[in-house]
């Protein structure tokens, strides 16, 4: 039953976490072939403080950012997951110590910017599960990426990464983890490399086919 269900969330679960900038969409369990799903996420984040490298906090303005994603996976197969994601941001920075941008003029600034491609394949499928991915990540327009409000990175971006997954149904019933890892080698800005890593634990409980609860854990350097 677990798997079955974590084949219908993956569906969902991964349309989301795409529209999510900063994280792969990544799922042990693939959906089934021939599934398409589509979804608009949308986040509203308002940043208070800013942090030195050596950790301190100081206030030098504040910037809201709202973004709607859009998403879309679709399954060829039961091996193949093909799945893409664009967001659609709006900025705005208060503050006293704008940057010599436009994006710091104390208006409202929008823009699409990074679409991100992925193909994932289910290399295991079972009890366990394993399903490696590739991401591409590429601006779709020149947008500003310097200032507080600047709407993202404007860098390209090649992604490797799997997700592997095994349930628990043996010591409690309908439960799941997986665990996920993605190395992203990022475009150089004067020859400063700004590759990272990120790593993500979840634990997951069906209480029933239609509904799930997760608790997961992530990090990245």
């Amino acid at each position: 039953m677990v798997r079955a269900c974590a084949r219908v969330a993956a569906a969902c679960l991964a349309v989301a976490l795409q529209a999510s900038p900063s994280s792969a969409a990544a799922q042990a369990w693939l959906p089934d072939g021939g599934e398409i799903s589509f979804a608009t996420v949308f986040n509203d984040t308002l940043n208070k403080k800013h942090y030195l490298p050596n950790g301190d906090e100081i206030d030098v303005g504040h910037t809201r950012t709202r973004t709607v994603a859009f998403a879309v996976t679709w399954s060829p197969s039961d091996r193949w997951m093909l799945a893409a994601a664009l967001p659609y941001v709006q900025t705005r920075y208060y503050g006293p110590a704008p940057h010599p941008t436009e994006v710091d003029d104390g208006e409202e600034h929008h823009s699409f910017t990074d679409l991100r491609v992925e193909l994932h394949y289910q290399a295991l499928d079972g009890p366990v599960a394993v399903a490696p991915f590739v991401a591409v990540v590429t601006p779709v327009r020149d947008y500003e990426t310097l200032g507080h409000a600047a709407p993202g990175r404007g860098l390209d971006e090649f992604w490797l990464g799997f997700q592997a997954g095994a349930t628990l149904d043996e010591r409690v019933p309908r439960t799941y983890v997986q665990f996920g890892y993605n190395y992203a080698f990022v475009e150089e800005v004067a020859g400063v490399s700004h590759d990272r890593s990120r790593a993500n634990l979840e634990f997951g409980w069906f209480p029933t086919p239609r509904w799930s609860l997760s608790l997961g854990v992530s990090m990245q350097e």
